[in-house]
Protein backbone atom coordinates (compact mmCIF):
# COMPACT_ATOMS: atom_id res chain seq x y z
CA UNK A 1 0.00 0.00 0.00
CA UNK A 2 1.33 3.52 -0.98
CA UNK A 3 2.08 6.10 1.67
CA UNK A 4 0.40 9.12 1.00
CA UNK A 5 1.75 12.40 0.01
CA UNK A 6 1.45 15.26 2.52
CA UNK A 7 0.70 18.83 0.85
CA UNK A 8 3.19 21.23 1.03
CA UNK A 9 4.01 24.85 0.33
CA UNK A 10 5.59 25.70 -3.33
CA UNK A 11 9.02 26.60 -2.63
CA UNK A 12 9.35 30.53 -3.53
CA UNK A 13 10.18 30.71 -6.50
CA UNK A 14 13.58 33.03 -7.50
CA UNK A 15 11.63 36.31 -7.01
CA UNK A 16 9.87 35.56 -3.50
CA UNK A 17 12.30 35.68 -0.44
CA UNK A 18 11.29 32.22 1.96
CA UNK A 19 10.63 33.24 5.27
CA UNK A 20 13.92 31.88 6.63
CA UNK A 21 15.72 34.51 4.05
CA UNK A 22 13.79 37.50 5.68
CA UNK A 23 15.93 40.30 6.81
CA UNK A 24 19.12 38.86 5.95
CA UNK A 25 21.94 39.67 3.34
CA UNK A 26 22.13 37.65 0.26
CA UNK A 27 23.08 34.23 0.08
CA UNK A 28 21.96 33.90 3.77
CA UNK A 29 19.32 31.67 5.15
CA UNK A 30 18.25 31.07 8.88
CA UNK A 31 19.21 26.85 9.86
CA UNK A 32 18.47 25.13 12.76
CA UNK A 33 20.89 22.47 14.37
CA UNK A 34 21.61 20.36 17.32
CA UNK A 35 24.89 20.61 18.40
CA UNK A 36 26.60 18.75 21.86
CA UNK A 37 26.52 21.44 24.39
CA UNK A 38 30.00 21.37 25.53
CA UNK A 39 30.66 22.59 21.34
CA UNK A 40 28.27 24.95 21.72
CA UNK A 41 29.61 26.59 25.14
CA UNK A 42 32.99 26.76 23.55
CA UNK A 43 31.39 28.62 20.15
CA UNK A 44 30.07 31.08 22.77
CA UNK A 45 33.34 31.17 24.64
CA UNK A 46 35.01 32.55 21.34
CA UNK A 47 32.40 34.78 20.60
CA UNK A 48 32.84 36.26 23.50
CA UNK A 49 36.39 36.10 23.68
CA UNK A 50 37.09 37.39 20.09
CA UNK A 51 34.10 40.15 20.65
CA UNK A 52 32.40 38.39 17.63
CA UNK A 53 28.88 37.25 16.91
CA UNK A 54 27.90 33.74 17.61
CA UNK A 55 27.01 33.07 13.55
CA UNK A 56 30.27 34.46 12.43
CA UNK A 57 32.77 32.10 14.60
CA UNK A 58 30.23 29.52 13.43
CA UNK A 59 30.50 30.83 9.79
CA UNK A 60 34.01 30.49 9.91
CA UNK A 61 34.60 27.33 12.26
CA UNK A 62 31.98 25.67 9.26
CA UNK A 63 34.46 27.29 6.41
CA UNK A 64 37.40 26.21 7.72
CA UNK A 65 36.15 22.41 8.48
CA UNK A 66 34.67 22.47 4.43
CA UNK A 67 38.32 23.82 3.52
CA UNK A 68 39.99 21.34 5.41
CA UNK A 69 37.67 18.32 4.22
CA UNK A 70 37.90 19.15 0.57
CA UNK A 71 41.60 19.07 0.67
CA UNK A 72 42.25 16.09 2.84
CA UNK A 73 39.17 14.31 0.42
CA UNK A 74 41.52 15.95 -2.57
CA UNK A 75 44.20 14.06 -1.51
CA UNK A 76 42.59 10.84 -0.87
CA UNK A 77 41.26 10.73 -4.45
CA UNK A 78 44.56 11.24 -5.99
CA UNK A 79 46.79 8.89 -4.16
CA UNK A 80 44.28 6.11 -5.16
CA UNK A 81 44.68 7.39 -9.25
CA UNK A 82 48.19 6.40 -8.96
Amino acid sequence: MEKERKLRKPKATLNEVSTSEEGLRKNYTRATFIIRKDLLFKIKSISYNDCKLIKDVINKLLLDGIVQYEREKMNKDNNHKK
